[in-house]
């Protein structure tokens, strides 16, 4: 039965190519692994999805940098699944059998931090049929007494589970449901990735930088580049209502339409954004609204024209970032009306002005004290990266919502577009690829 293979993350490697090797092990170890053998039982592969499962949840809150999972016998069945990047899994099999044979108890410590530092049996009806292993903690961090107890909890739970042959078919056709959930919205996530535009062409005089941080596996904010005549930029960003599989639909549809429409060309700005609301209106349920910012900079003319369809937190910095300006809406949410008209708006740019725009799950984000952050505060991280590219300033920003939600979860997605105007220059500015996630940064 080979391991069941979940859908990696970006910062996470699963792999079950390469199984343990018989090695030479001390005599009592090798009589336990023979008792083992002889009395093991063949596990159902229900029990053996539940396993890996487990394993995979468990690395994930403990935050362990990988983990592995064997049945027995340890000496010659491959691990039935892993976790991260393991430095040797052939070596794992004698800490699982050593562990057994000094009677370490549920949970035994180990110190190497190349080798597994947490290892604990699972039984079933008072036989031991299976080993899961776990490496050291992410980032150097010491495992604490909350993650033993958790692991202890889980044992004690897989062995009520697994001694029931119903209860154990039954817990493992719901895993499966949910493994097929999961492998289907990682494969929205990639679709939705693909569809931002990370590279456009190069701009002379402007830097700029998008970057989308979903609070799900999709989400339903968006953002777009386009360029034309080597002098033109289009930027897009909105963000749909809701969460969830409609928000993404309605997400990748007026993402996908605005591609169609010829987003660096075709017609001005509010026409372009008319038709797009059109579009929106006769696929898009009545419950779901989309707000967009959508802006064209001419670096020749140094004229930007934007229409505002109900998208908050854009703003121009200008006069050496002493001035702010803040880019009000001009029509109506997308989707709600076929009849509803957009305005066209044109501002003027200079050397060293900054465009920001973001959604509201950087402009509205809440920590656990129910206090939202300061507008002041985003304004300010600008401000303070008078050097720094449009990249540096789009992560900066991100960090300061972190450390204003104070390890709280995001609640709403978090995308920002950030544009400098560096017309001196002359010449195109260097871009980095847009990170999509901070904590793996979990980079797209």
């Amino acid at each position: 039965m080979p391991p069941l293979i979940r859908c990696p993350r970006r910062h996470q490697s699963r792999s079950n190519s390469e199984g343990p090797v018989a090695r030479d092990l001390p005599a009592n170890i090798c009589q336990f692994m023979s008792h083992a053998m002889e009395n093991c039982f063949r596990l159902s592969d229900a029990i053996r999805n539940i396993l890996a499962e487990i394993t995979f949840d468990l690395a994930e809150c403990i935050d362990s940098t990988w983990a592995v999972a064997f049945t027995e016998p340890y000496s010659n069945s491959p691990p039935l699944c892993t976790f991260g990047q393991l430095p040797d899994v052939k070596l794992c099999p004698s800490h699982v059998a050593s562990a057994h044979a000094t009677q370490a108890g549920p949970i035994a410590d180990r110190s190497d931090g190349a080798m597994p530092q947490i290892m604990c049996p699972i039984q079933v009806r008072g036989e031991t049929v299976a080993a899961l292993l776990f490496g050291p903690k992410q980032f150097g961090a010491d495992y604490q007494p909350r993650d033993r107890e958790l692991i202890k909890r889980s044992a004690a739970h897989l062995d009520f589970i697994l001694s029931d042959e119903d209860l154990a078919a039954k817990v493992a056709a719901q895993m499966a449901r949910r493994l097929r959930r999961k492998r289907e919205l990682a494969s929205a996530r990639e679709v939705q990735d693909r569809l931002f535009t990370y590279r456009p062409p190069p701009i002379p005089g402007l830097d700029y930088y998008g970057g989308c941080w979903p609070v799900g596996e999709v989400g339903g904010d968006f953002f777009d580049f386009a360029a034309s005549d080597n002098s033109v930029l289009s930027i897009t960003i909105g963000d749909v209502s809701g969460k969830g599989a409609p928000a993404a639909i309605t997400m990748a549809f007026a993402l996908g339409s605005l591609k169609a429409l010829g987003s660096g060309s075709q017609g001005t700005p509010s026409e372009l954004v008319g038709r797009l609301n059109r579009n929106i209106c006769h696929v898009s349920p009545n419950s779901v609204f989309a707000s967009m910012f959508y802006a064209r900079f001419d670096a020749l003319r140094q004229e930007l024209q934007y229409v505002n369809a109900g998208q908050d937190g854009v703003f121009l910095l200008r006069d050496g970032l002493k001035q702010m300006m803040k880019l009000e809406t001009t029509g109506i949410v997308l989707g709600l009306s076929t009849q509803a008209e957009y305005q066209q708006r044109s501002v003027s740019f200079a050397p060293g002005d900054i465009l920001v725009a973001a959604t509201d799950g950087i402009t509205e984000a809440s920590n656990l004290d129910g206090r939202m952050l300061d507008e002041a505060l985003l304004l300010d991280a600008v401000r303070n990266s008078l050097t720094a590219s449009s990249s540096d300033i789009a992560l900066n920003l991100i960090r300061v919502v972190d450390a204003h939600l104070k390890g709280s979860e995001p609640h709403d997605d978090r995308t920002v577009v950030v544009v400098q105007f560096n017309l001196e220059t002359g010449a195109p500015v260097q871009r980095g690829l847009p990170l999509r996630s901070p904590a793996s940064t979990q980079a797209a």
